[in-house]
């Protein structure tokens, strides 16, 4: 699984496609997603304020991109 895009077939070294975190499924690469809060989590520390939606096409369910629960994997 690409860690770039979030697509099989490839990996992030060969992939073309925009950025797309894998916690929020927005465009930004995953380590660059930053708390939401207006008071933000610690570095290094887990954030419980991102809302997790899965980047895999056809799933937008709220979990990681590289969870295993994933039905679209």
């Amino acid at each position: 699984q690409c860690f770039n895009c979030f697509h099989f077939g490839h990996l992030a070294a060969q992939c073309h496609r925009p950025s797309v975190c894998g916690r929020c499924a927005d465009p930004h690469k995953t380590h660059d997603c930053k708390c939401p809060s207006p008071l933000p989590c610690k570095p290094g520390k887990k954030c419980t304020h991102i809302v997790l939606r899965c980047a895999l096409h056809g799933c937008g369910q709220p979990h990681a991109a590289n969870s295993q629960e994933c039905p679209v994997r």
